[in-house]
């Protein structure tokens, strides 16, 4: 009896989080002029072409593992560092107040949460940003920077995804940057990803995305999406998962905010 009572205390108060946190889904669209303007499919062909190419230049800075894959990034505690003064420099720039935040965590039981795909979740109770470590080579930092956008109250994954990618992007860093870069590619499928001009070093990448992902995730992996997907609707985003891909159409729409290196 005294397990049931525990249990429901911990379930009542998990439920008022969800519900707290569920008013930031109420938010006004991160920036409510891009509902105004439209993209035509040449407009994004022609921009994302412009980003492969930049991704190309950019990689071919960098070196490689002994298997072709992107160096990683390792040490957690360091990058955290970086990617939170860079995070506070964009939304200061973009007309948001700073404020200091708690230090990204690795997440307890990682190897279980990668079988679900989940890379990363914001700590419900202790307000932390937790990711799974490693991860795949090349998309440490965005990985990071998205986790940290959602501290601030962006709620929505596309808005997160937004924030977290114009903080890599504007890093001075080429391997930060290019984490940006990797994960921007990860938001769409690979088939219409090399239907760009993307380099094979980058084409390599993310078949090492890829096989990182197909050697974690476990057979609860389609349940856990299907679940999340429905908790975001229930929040209110019709999108569901999709929601992380809308971040492409607020770079293309907002190219004036992005801070170039």
């Amino acid at each position: 009896q005294g397990s049931l009572a525990l249990l429901l205390a911990v379930s009542h108060i998990f439920s008022v989080y969800l519900w707290m946190w569920g008013f930031n889904y109420l938010r006004d669209p991160f920036f409510s002029s891009t509902n105004e303007r439209t993209l035509s499919y040449q407009d994004v062909r022609n921009s994302m072409s412009r980003y492969a190419l930049s991704t190309n230049q950019l990689r071919e800075q960098l070196q490689e593992n002994e298997v072709g894959c992107v160096n990683s990034l390792d040490d957690l505690d360091v990058l955290d560092k970086d990617i939170e003064k860079q995070q506070n420099i964009v939304l200061k720039k973009l007309g948001f107040q700073p404020i200091n935040r708690t230090h990204t965590k690795k997440q307890l039981l990682s190897n279980l949460w990668l079988q679900i795909g989940s890379a990363g979740i914001y700590g419900p109770f202790t307000g932390e940003s937790n990711v799974s470590w490693p991860i795949a080579p090349g998309l440490e930092a965005g990985l990071i920077a998205h986790e940290r956008s959602h501290l601030f109250g962006f709620a929505k994954e596309s808005s997160a995804e937004y924030i977290g990618l114009l903080t890599v992007l504007s890093s001075e860093a080429p391997l930060i940057r290019y984490s940006g870069w990797l994960r921007l590619w990860t938001l769409v499928e690979y088939e219409e990803a090399i239907s760009y001009p993307l380099s094979e070093a980058v084409r390599r990448d993310l078949l090492c995305v890829a096989k990182y992902w197909n050697s974690h995730l476990g057979g609860g992996h389609e349940t856990a999406m299907d679940v999340y997907d429905r908790l975001l609707k229930a929040q209110g985003v019709a999108s569901g998962l999709k929601n992380y891909q809308e971040a492409i159409t607020l770079l293309l729409l907002n190219e004036d905010h992005w801070i170039s290196p």
